[in-house]
This record gives structure tokens, C-alpha cells and sequence, in this order.
């Protein structure tokens, strides 16, 4: 009985080691990881936005990003204007989705 609990033990152990990642350092075939990784080197820039506000109120304008909302600038009413989102703000892909709302 000894024997076939320790031989169930050892059977475990080698498959939870079959089972375990490797490091993606070792990863020698491209894969959609190691793409995305690649993507993360690229360094972030600012990007710059121009806004025509052709309503009658000034308007705020919001980076929206997973559900959480950062004011970037806000264009006054019937005016043109630029406003930036940060480099810390940017994603890599250099793609937005903005919300702007009146004041």
C-alpha cells in the first residue's frame, strides 16, 4: 500500500511539472505572446488631439480607458483647440476612445 501511494505521489509531482510554464524568454517560435511583448518596447508618446466645438457650451474632453475616465483639456464654445493626452495616458497601439461632455 506503501508503495502505490508513493508511486501516486511521484506520478502527480511529474505532471504538475509537465503542466507548468515555461519562461517566455525560451520561446524560440513566434506566438501571439511574444508579438505583444514586442509591442510593449515601442516607448509611448503623447497624442495630440485637435477638437471643433461647434456647440454652444464649453466642453471637457475625457480619454475613456477600462471603465475609468481622465480629463484631458477642454475647448471653449464655437472655438477650435488642441488638447494632449499624456504619454503616461497613451496606449502603445496609439488608439483612443474620448468622451466629450459640456461644462
Amino acid at each position: 500500500m506503501r508503495t502505490s501511494r508513493t508511486s501516486v505521489a511521484a506520478l502527480v509531482l511529474l505532471l504538475a511539472a509537465g503542466c507548468a510554464r515555461t519562461p517566455a524568454t525560451v520561446a524560440s517560435s513566434p506566438s501571439p505572446e511574444a508579438s505583444r511583448s514586442d509591442e510593449t518596447v515601442r516607448p509611448r508618446r503623447p497624442i495630440a488631439i485637435q477638437v471643433d466645438n461647434l456647440n454652444f457650451s464649453d466642453m471637457n474632453v475625457y480619454l475613456m480607458s477600462s471603465g475609468t475616465r481622465w480629463l484631458v483639456g477642454g475647448v471653449g464654445v464655437m472655438t477650435k483647440g488642441t488638447v494632449t493626452i499624456p504619454a503616461s495616458l497613451a496606449p502603445v497601439d496609439q488608439r483612443v476612445r474620448l468622451r466629450a461632455e459640456a461644462i
